[in-house]
């Protein structure tokens, strides 16, 4: 590794372990990590059950990437014609050059209420463990910088000390959806509030409390002639300082086939209201027989003179939808647009 990236590597590494104000793991396709979004979402579809994989690699700027993969299950319980749900989130989150490494479980539950022939409101609770680590066998500090060589060495003596190497902390959330549904549109707008309980997360025996996390969403989806859609999508989040809005649109086709039955694209923008201009993503998906498959690309667009360690990113989505093979269940159509 070239010194100037493991200067900026440590930098990054420093900011994570001992500042309060970090940000949590997003994805661009926020949509396609339902569970993440907001734990209203669990069971949000209809089907007996459904099993979800995102990845995201960003950073190409710093090597190695900054990698993401999350793994969901979620599963829909009927009582009488009242629908529940339960389930199951695993988030490993790999940054600052394999030195820093997240590992979360989750358990979910969201309960659904119809409020009107064609609006339902969705009630959300999620409880997970977080383990966090840091390697500093793979750091180098800046008092480890050898003027002999122009390069670090990581086998001089260095004064810089972790009093641990290791952050668990149990971790609560809950989220709040409605969504209301006719004939040739559907409209979907959730709130959530994650690290309800702010734990304590500190790598050097501070009662550092994690801040909460505040996140809101809309899906609008607008039917068009011969089964062409639009829908725009847009998310913003909030944690202490840091924000992020991610609004654009999608572009579909809904075929009358049973192998290819949906076929889009889209556009997305990440800015804020705080934060100087991000970057463009460009999305693409299709839905092929009971898979769901989605790739996209974030292209970073900060002026030079701006600081950006993430640089471009890619991102892959696989969903698969198990179809309800019980007859007598009685559907609720709140499923995300």
């Amino acid at each position: 590794m070239k010194p100037i990236y493991k200067i900026f590597a440590t930098i990054i590494l420093l900011i994570l372990v001992n500042s309060v104000k970090s940000q949590d793991i997003h994805f661009t396709k926020f949509y396609d990590a339902p569970l993440i979004l907001n734990p209203a979402n669990t069971g949000n579809y209809e089907g007996n059950w459904r099993l979800l994989n995102n990845y995201r690699q960003q950073g190409d700027q710093v090597m190695p990437y900054y990698t993401t993969t999350t793994i969901a299950l979620d599963h829909p319980i009927y009582i009488k014609s009242e629908k529940a749900s339960i389930g199951f989130t695993f988030i490993h989150d790999n940054s600052s050059v394999y030195s820093f490494f997240s590992n979360k479980i989750y358990f979910s539950s969201a309960y659904f209420v119809k409020t009107t022939a064609n609006s339902y409101l969705h009630m959300g609770l999620q409880a997970g463990y977080v383990f966090k680590n840091v390697n500093n066998n793979k750091l180098s500090f800046p008092d480890q910088f050898d003027r002999s060589i122009g390069a670090f060495n990581p086998n001089m003596h260095t004064n810089e000390t972790m009093q641990k190497q290791f952050a668990n902390y149990l971790d609560l959330s809950w989220g709040l959806i409605y969504s209301y549904v006719l004939e040739k549109c559907k409209i979907e707008m959730g709130v959530a509030m994650f690290h309800y309980n702010k734990p304590i997360e500190s790598f050097l025996n501070e009662k550092n409390r994690l801040s909460p996390k505040y996140s809101s969403h809309v899906y609008y989806q607008q039917k068009l002639a011969n089964n062409y859609y639009l829908k725009p999508i847009m998310l913003f989040a909030m944690q202490n300082r840091a924000s992020e809005l991610l609004s654009g649109v999608k572009a579909g086709l809904k075929t009358n086939s049973k192998t290819f039955k949906d076929i889009n694209i889209g556009l997305l923008y990440r800015g804020g209201f705080l934060r100087t201009q991000d970057a463009v993503i460009t999305q693409a998906g299709f839905d092929f027989k009971n898979y769901t498959i989605s790739v996209a690309y974030d292209i970073n667009i900060m002026s030079k003179k701006e600081l950006s360690y993430s640089g471009n990113a890619f991102e892959i989505s696989l969903t698969f939808n198990r179809p309800s093979t019980d007859l007598g269940v009685h559907k609720i159509k709140c499923d995300i647009f």
